[in-house]
C-alpha cells in the first residue's frame, strides 16, 4: 500500500461523516435545489478474498497437515522484533497486529483448503542445512520452508528445490508475489527457486536505508533532505556535503574520533559495496535472456567505484564503523547525522528521545532516473519447496492461497510495524518508504558464496590509502568470472 493509497483511505473515512451546519437550523434562507441523478453504475470489482472463495471452492484437501519450516521464534533477524517474531504461525490472537495478521492469514487458509497448518521451527540459520539433509534421506515431512533467499539460492544450486515454474498451481505472475524476484531470479526465465511477496516482511525489513537525525539537521542549519529527494536531487555529493558541514571535532582535541565527535555519515560494514548497489551498481546484473553476468568488471563500475571511493572514503564526513553497538549508540546522541541500515533494524531506536526519519539511499547523480533499493538477500526470507515435498501441487496451491490471503492482512500492518517505533508519524515519512520500497534490486552475487572474493574486495577499500581495486580486479577478474560460470552451469543441468 503506497502513501497515497493510505492517505485516500483516511480521506474517505472523513467523507463518510456527516457535515453540520454552522448557522442556525431554523433559518428561512433560501437553499440551493438538489437534483436527483441516478447513481453512475461502476463495475463491481470482486475482493481477493471472494476470488479465492470462487476459485478453489471445490478444493478439499481432507484436513491434512501442511508443514512449513521457519527460523525460531526470536532467532535470525527476527530478534530485531521481538523474542516470539516468525514470519509463518503463531498459536492465536492476541492483539498485536502482526501476530493477529499471520493468525488470521493462516485461519482463512485453512478454513478455505480444509487444511491444518503445521510450523516446523529450527534453530539459528539452519533451514538450508535442514533441507540439504531431509533431501538427502529422502524425507518428506516438510512441505514447505520460508527462509533466506541467499541460502534458497545456494542449495537450490545443488537440486535440492522445486523449480516454482513447473509449478502449475503458483500463479508467479499474481501481485502477492515479487515480480522483480520473478525476472531477476528466474535463470534463463524458466528456472525459479524462491519467492517473497506479501506472504513475509523480512523481503521489506531487509532494504537498506540512510536514517537521520532530525536535531541535528537543525543545529546546523541543513535543508531537510527528504525534500532533495522528492526534487529527484538526493545524490552521493548532497549527502556527502551535508555530511561533511555536520562534521565536528566537538572536544576540541584536534583529532576526529567516533567516540566524542560529531559524524556526518556512516555504515558499520560494506559502505562501499552498498553504496555501489545504491547507485544502480550491483556485482551481477541480468541480461534479456535471463542470465546473470559480472557487471563489476565493467569500466562503468570501475569509474562509479573510484568516484564513490574518493567522495565518500575519504571524505571528512564518513568513518564506517564495525561495532554496530556503538554506532547505534552515536545516532541516538545525535552525533551522527546519516546511518545506512537496514530497515529492519529501526527498532534500535525505539527509546531515542529525538527526531529521525528515513530516506532513500542516494543517487550517483540527478541523471540517474530512479532512487535504488537493494535488497539484502540473506535478509529477505523467500518460500521454496523441497524437491521431496509430498505433494508439490498441494503445496503450490497452498502457499497461492496463503500469499494472496495476506495481501490483506500481513502487508497492510507494515506501516504500523515500522512507524510504531518513534519514527514521526508524517506525510514525509510515509512518502519516503513509497521510495524505498519503489524500485528493489536483486543481485545473484549478494549473499552467494561465490562472489564472496569480489565483497571481500569492496570491503576492504575503506582500508586502504589509494583506489586499488581496478588493478586488483585485473589479477581476479578470470577467477570471478571461472566462479560465476561454474556457479550457474549447475542451474543448467537442473530441471
Amino acid at each position: 500500500m503506497t502513501y497515497k493509497k493510505l492517505f485516500s483511505l483516511l480521506l474517505a473515512g472523513t467523507m463518510l461523516t456527516p457535515l453540520s451546519s454552522c448557522g442556525d437550523s431554523t433559518s428561512t434562507e433560501t437553499q440551493p435545489e438538489i437534483l436527483e441523478t441516478e447513481p453512475a453504475e461502476t463495475e463491481y470489482v470482486p475482493t481477493i478474498a471472494e476470488t479465492l472463495a470462487e476459485k478453489y471452492a471445490d478444493t478439499d484437501y481432507g484436513g491434512c497437515t501442511f508443514r512449513i519450516m521457519n527460523h525460531a521464534p526470536g532467532q535470525f533477524f527476527y530478534y530485531k522484533i521481538n523474542e516470539q517474531a516468525n514470519e509463518i504461525w503463531y498459536e492465536s490472537l492476541t492483539g498485536e497486529i502482526y501476530n493477529d495478521a499471520v493468525y488470521m492469514r493462516n485461519s482463512m487458509t485453512e478454513e478455505l483448503l480444509n487444511i491444518t497448518i503445521e510450523p516446523e521451527f529450527v534453530n539459528s540459520f539452519n533451514i538450508a542445512p535442514t533441507i540439504q539433509r531431509l533431501v538427502k534421506a529422502g524425507d518428506n515431512s516438510v512441505d514447505a520452508a520460508l527462509g533466506a533467499m541467499a541460502y534458497h539460492i545456494n542449495i537450490a544450486a545443488e537440486g535440492n528445490l522445486y523449480n516454482l515454474h513447473n509449478v502449475d498451481s503458483m500463479e508467479l505472475e499474481a501481485e502477492w508475489y515479487d515480480q522483480s524476484i520473478v525476472k531477476n531470479y528466474s535463470y534463463k526465465k524458466d528456472k525459479l527457486y524462491a519467492i517473497a511477496g506479501a506472504f513475509n516482511i523480512f523481503d521489506d525489513y531487509g532494504l537498506p536505508v540512510i536514517f537521520y537525525g532530525k536535531n541535528i539537521l537543525e543545529l546546523h542549519n541543513q535543508k531537510d533532505p527528504s525534500e532533495l529527494v522528492k526534487e529527484g536531487s538526493w545524490t552521493v555529493d548532497s549527502m556527502m556535503t551535508m555530511a561533511e558541514t555536520v562534521s565536528v571535532d566537538l572536544n576540541g582535541d584536534g583529532a576526529m574520533t567516533i567516540e566524542d565527535d560529531s559524524w556526518g555519515f556512516s555504515d558499520n560494514t560494506g559502505g562501499m559495496k552498498h553504496l555501489l548497489e545504491g547507485v544502480g551498481h550491483p556485482i551481477t546484473k541480468v541480461d534479456k535472456e535471463g542470465v546473470p553476468y559480472l557487471n563489476c568488471l565493467t569500466a562503468e563500475y570501475l569509474d562509479t567505484a573510484e568516484y564513490l571511493y574518493n567522495r565518500v572514503v575519504t571524505s571528512t564526513g564518513a568513518n564506517e564503523i564495525p561495532d554496530n553497538g556503538l554506532l547505534v549508540s552515536v545516532f541516538r546522541e545525535e552525533r551522527l547525522l546519516f546511518y545506512y541500515e537496514l530497515l529492519g533494524c529501526i527498532n534500535e531506536f525505539r527509546e531515542m528521545e529525538s527526531s529521525f526519519s528515513l530516506l532513500p539511499l542516494p543517487k550517483l547523480d540527478e541523471k540517474q532516473e530512479q532512487y535504488v533499493t537493494p535488497v539484502n538477500s540473506i535478509w529477505c526470507t523467500a518460500l521454496a519447496i523441497p524437491v521431496t515435498s509430498a505433494d508439490v501441487e498441494r503445496t503450490g496451491t497452498i502457499l497461492n492461497v496463503a500469499s494472496a490471503y495476506s495481501v490483506d492482512t500481513v502487508t497492510t500492518t507494515l506501516y504500523e510495524l515500522i512507524l510504531g517505533s518513534k519514527l514521526i508519524r508524517e506525510e514525509t515519512s510515509l512518502e519516503m518508504l513509497d521510495y524505498v520500497w519503489a524500485n528493489k534490486q536483486y543481485c545473484w552475487g549478494n549473499g552467494y558464496a561465490w562472489a564472496t572474493p569480489m565483497e571481500d574486495l569492496l570491503y576492504a577499500l575503506y582500508e586502504q590509502d589509494t583506489f586499488m581495486l581496478a588493478s586488483q580486479l585485473q589479477t581476479q577478474s578470470e577467477r570471478l568470472q571461472t566462479a560465476l560460470d561454474n556457479f550457474l552451469q549447475k542451474f543448467d543441468e537442473l530441471p
